[in-house]
């Protein structure tokens, strides 16, 4: 489980914004520490992971508050309907804006929402952190295909195997990874497996490099619609 440490630093705000999001535990996998200031403090904000400010000004104002900060920083402005309009530019800057006035219930409501999407984004880091490892740790060549024959992800043994990097490799048809003049659309089995609404598995033959091999297909198909999307194939010689 990773462990996440998020320091908050707030400028300009309210005393019962930091007192209200203070209260408030942080999720599984993260903890929180905060410092406040009046105006802009660039030693506090080099340190800042995550900055909440009312803004004193337009753009400039809050162009001030990302300079000297962590290029992975976020930024969550409060204001009115007023000083919204006169941000500007400086709207973009923001991953979020919250609307004053706030209750304490939507304060809460809001600073909750935003530690959800934290915790989605570092589960998805630590869901990629175990793929990328079970896949590369393996010799057999592994790669995701979707249903246009497009190569999503491979490993490090396709890569090796193909002479190219994954930044070349990944976005790419079968024909410019295996230096081919056709493009390996997906039929036969692999047209059942992808049109199928559940994965399946079949063990083929093929000729690779002269050498007869085993491909194993699993379908993958959308969570949701339940429609295939694509392939996974994973050679084993």
């Amino acid at each position: 489980m990773y462990r996440c440490h998020m320091q908050f630093y707030l400028v300009n705000c309210p005393p019962k914004v930091l007192e209200t999001i203070a209260d408030l535990p942080a999720l599984e996998g993260f903890d929180h520490a905060f410092t406040s200031s009046r105006e802009p403090k660039r030693e506090l904000l080099a340190r800042a992971d995550v900055v909440l400010a009312v803004p004193t000004g337009g753009e400039e104002a809050v162009r001030a508050l990302t300079e000297g900060g962590k290029p992975s920083a976020q930024l969550i402005l409060l204001a009115d309907k007023e000083q919204t309009a006169a941000l500007g530019g400086g709207l973009a800057l923001a991953g979020e804006l919250w609307t004053l006035p706030l209750t304490d219930a939507e304060l809460r409501f809001h600073f909750r929402r935003w530690q959800e999407k934290q915790k989605t984004r570092w589960d998805l880091w630590q869901t990629n952190q175990y793929l990328e490892a079970t896949i590369n740790s393996t010799p057999s060549l592994v790669w995701y295909k979707n249903k246009n024959g497009i190569h999503e992800k491979v490993n490090d043994a396709f890569c090796a195997t193909v002479n190219k990097t994954k930044e070349q490799v990944q976005g790419r048809g079968h024909a410019y990874i295996w230096d081919v003049e056709q493009d390996l659309k997906l039929t036969g089995n692999g047209l059942v497996v992808v049109c199928r609404d559940r994965s399946f598995v079949f063990q083929l033959q093929m000729f690779f490099r002269k050498k007869r091999v085993n491909v194993v297909l699993n379908g993958i198909a959308d969570a949701v619609s339940k429609i295939g999307q694509g392939v996974l194939p994973l050679l084993r010689n």
